[in-house]
């Protein structure tokens, strides 16, 4: 039956409001560049439709109700519920994200052009088939929830077993505290913007050096990006930016604070301008104790640091290291660790159902889209 483009069948519209607009106690739901939405008082917006994040994490979301949105949020509705399926327009984007991902624009923060989104591609078929092809991936995404749900109360499991050995930002913590520096090898950020553009990439080589970017961090996946400096350039300027095994990377800008060890099978490499590195001082403060500490305690003390509700920033690697966190000793650590471990098992069972069951879905989508 042909195909279409999207901007044919649709319209995109894009949000009006500044990030700084959103309220935490907000009564409707605010979308911006972050992957789940923040809140705000007002709504401008009451429809079905298919919700875009031109920027940041570019994440694609199906719904339906009263929200807002930020200005760089793409909005878009069928021109007409007769003949295109709301949830079907979402499928599609979505089976389209990473081609979107590789096309856009920009220098640190990139965002996807209009151009680009309404340029998609969409078979024409009829609405009936369309609503069969929603039914039959709405029951994949119904399992891949319950799998995540799954994932989410062992990670609760651990959050609640720290506090109960350790105690929390409200009730106190139960041992001595110390500056974070004290525990670390090194904090740093990664070069100007200028001394990691894209024209000073190379190709692939035998001495080339990785440039370790913010999806490493954001998916927890070390191997992901084709991003490379030269050996020389690694010599002349970049050099302290290394990384090695049991560094860890976090995102700076945009996805405020993902982290990622990295491990013995690493790409030797460096950090881009948007991540931090953080290396530990491993016979004072071990992986699976920071891990926790950033993410409960650190993370939430830095907030006061964000510069922009949306596009945030993690303050300097100076304010990071003065930071005074809670350190229990090796023994109430590794203790922990080992009831971490012990939990992990369990949830790397369901991260292996979890991606069988991902991977069946994409399987299906490149069918349909």
């Amino acid at each position: 039956m042909g195909k279409v483009k999207l901007g044919e069948i649709v319209e995109i519209k894009t949000g009006k409001l500044d990030a700084n607009a959103s309220d935490k106690n907000g009564k409707y739901p605010f979308f911006t560049c972050s992957k789940e939405p923040l809140k705000i008082n007002q709504y401008s917006y009451d429809c079905e439709c298919v919700l875009v994040a031109g920027n940041g994490d570019l994440n694609v979301k199906y719904y339906n109700g009263k929200f807002d949105a930020y200005q760089r949020t793409y909005i878009i509705e069928a021109n007409n519920k007769k003949t295109i399926n709301t949830k079907y327009l979402y499928y599609l984007v979505n089976s389209n994200i990473e081609c979107l991902r590789k096309r856009a624009i920009g220098g640190v923060i990139k965002y996807i052009k209009l151009g680009d989104l309404k340029d998609i591609q969409v078979e024409n078929i009829d609405l009936v088939k369309q609503i069969n092809i929603v039914k039959k991936l709405d029951k994949l995404q119904q399992i891949i929830d319950i799998r995540k749900k799954q994932i989410e109360e062992l990670d609760e499991l651990i959050n609640s077993q720290f506090v109960e050995m350790f105690g929390d930002n409200e009730k106190g913590f139960k041992c001595k505290e110390i500056k974070f520096k004290e525990c670390v090898n090194q904090i740093l950020k990664g070069p100007f913007g200028s001394d990691m553009k894209k024209s000073l990439y190379v190709p692939k080589g035998k001495d080339t050096y990785k440039v370790y970017i913010q999806i490493n961090a954001i998916q927890k996946n070390q191997d992901l990006g084709d991003y490379w400096i030269s050996k020389e350039y690694y010599e002349q300027k970049m050099y302290k930016y290394e990384l090695r095994p049991n560094d860890y990377i976090i995102t700076c800008d945009g996805t405020l604070g993902k982290l990622l060890q990295l491990n013995e099978n690493m790409t030797k490499g460096v950090i881009s301008s948007s991540l931090l590195k953080i290396s530990l001082k491993e016979n004072m403060i071990l992986s699976r104790y920071f891990e926790n500490i950033w993410n409960l305690y650190m993370l939430h003390q830095m907030s006061k640091n964000i510069r922009n509700a949306c596009l945030t920033h993690l303050p300097s690697a100076k304010i990071i290291g003065d930071m005074e966190i809670p350190l229990p000793s090796m023994e109430e650590q590794k203790e922990y660790a080992k009831f971490v471990k012990q939990i992990e098992k369990q949830k790397s069972k369901i991260q292996t159902n979890l991606k069988q069951i991902e991977e069946l879905q994409a399987s299906l989508m490149d069918k349909y889209f």
